[in-house]
């Protein structure tokens, strides 16, 4: 199964910030598939498979003054993210 992870940041987000969330990610055993930002540099969309209380964990804290919101991605939205995220082709060059 897809979760997301959404990332709000109260200041901003760099480019290394994400490739260390990605890595908390791949350090819980929680695979990134994607990644979609939001609003410049505030906000980004991870997707990804397996673990999403491990995934809390290993995001929650990292970034001062940044929300985690970490939620299934199911049905129609999954497909939508698909479109949007790239996760369907992402996924299938993991696999």
């Amino acid at each position: 199964m897809a979760y997301i992870a959404t990332l709000i940041a109260a200041d901003t987000l760099s480019a290394g910030d994400i490739s260390m969330a990605q890595d908390k990610l791949r350090d819980a055993f929680c695979e990134p598939v994607g990644v979609t930002e939001l609003a410049e540099g505030k906000a980004f969309d991870l997707i990804f498979v397996n673990g999403p209380d491990r995934a809390r964990v290993a995001l929650e804290g990292v970034f001062d003054r940044t929300d985690v919101v970490v939620q299934p991605i199911l049905g129609a939205d999954q497909a939508a993210a698909g479109g949007r995220h790239g996760f369907d082709d992402d996924y299938r060059r993991m696999h």
